[in-house]
């Protein structure tokens, strides 16, 4: 385990592959409204085919449609490393 600065690192250094993974793993279920709320009110999403999503309500709608309409890819990720532009 890590402790004083050291703590915030490993959580820092974790929270973007979770992130990721969460996103992918949400997409797989083709479950809009939890691929939306990983996404704060000023988030963007752009699609694989260039479609913009401004903030969650657009994203939870627009996959909502594409989930229903179309049958989607399931993905599997794999990350290789993380690198944090600054520690804060």
């Amino acid at each position: 385990m890590a402790f004083g600065p050291f703590r915030f690192f490993e959580s820092a250094r974790s929270a973007p592959e979770k992130l990721y993974r969460a996103v992918i793993e949400r997409w797989n279920r083709r479950d809009a409204a939890g691929f939306a709320e990983l996404f704060e009110a000023e988030g963007h999403c752009i699609g694989f085919g260039g479609t913009e999503m401004p903030g969650p309500d657009k994203i939870e709608s627009t996959l909502g449609r594409i989930f229903a309409e179309h049958e989607t890819a399931t993905y599997v990720a794999k990350v290789r490393d993380v690198r944090l532009l600054t520690a804060e």
